[in-house]
């Protein structure tokens, strides 16, 4: 949404009074020092630009759960499998720098009495938690990466995400977009107002990137034992600019 403020040879009530206006409209609190530091009319125009790129990377966020009685045992079977896991994740090609660990915990499983009678609870096991965070520099790979997880023993896929490893040049392209839209609207209330933009006095930008997220129903693959079927979607770039230019008589 664009605000626009034009300001002619006013008395200064007025002045004072459209300037009140401004603030209730949300206009950026530095338009007041701007109002200052230049002397006659003036249009404040935001555009917006987007950019739609391929993510090339992605993050697998896996985990194996186990649960048992007897938790040192317990504790040996879960770093068994997720062994097993970083093992066949190596041999599809992943860096152990790509394969990290993310959270590992232990939780008592209790079986609650009557409380009428007092009973208090009771451990009856355990449930052990291993998660690991897996880094793609080929989101293409998604896919087989988490078949091959789950095939070796990974039982639970908590998290997938697509990004950019490095945004600048989208969001460059994005910002150039925006200030494209900024001036061809400027223009184009200046031709309906029967003025002429002059040069530009300041320029504010903001910039941000969408991750991807799918949510997918991943506990089939281990029934059916096929691969996942993951196609990574575009990532928006989006960018967007508010510009202050000079009005001309």
């Amino acid at each position: 949404m664009r605000k626009i403020a034009i300001f002619k040879h006013l008395p200064t009530v007025l002045v004072f009074l459209l300037a009140g206006l401004l603030v209730t409209w949300g206009i950026y609190p530095a338009f007041a020092d701007e109002l200052t530091n230049f002397q006659g009319p003036i249009m404040v125009v935001t555009g917006t630009g987007q950019v739609d790129a391929q993510p090339d990377r992605a993050k697998i966020t896996l985990a194996v759960v186990s649960s048992g009685q007897h938790l040192e045992q317990l504790q040996e079977q879960n770093s068994r499998t997720v062994n097993q896991v970083v093992t066949s994740l190596l041999k599809q090609g992943l860096q152990r720098s790509q394969i990290e660990t993310s959270s590992f915990s232990v939780w008592p499983q209790y079986s609650y009495g009557r409380s009428s009678e007092g009973q208090p609870p009771q451990i009856i096991g355990y449930q052990v938690r291993n998660q690991i965070t897996v880094t793609l520099h080929d989101p293409q790979t998604t896919g087989s990466i988490i078949d091959t997880a789950l095939k070796a023993g990974a039982n639970e896929v908590q998290n997938l995400s697509y990004y950019l490893s490095d945004s600048s040049s989208v969001q460059a392209m994005a910002l150039s977009q925006a200030c494209i839209n900024a001036n061809k609207k400027a223009n184009a209330i200046a031709r309906a107002l029967g003025l002429k933009i002059g040069a530009v006095i300041s320029v504010k930008e903001s910039s941000s990137t969408a991750e991807i997220y799918p949510v997918r129903m991943l506990d089939s693959v281990m029934v059916s034992g096929e691969a996942v079927p993951i196609q990574p979607a575009d990532i928006t770039v989006s960018g967007t600019v508010t510009i202050t230019y000079q009005i001309l008589k």
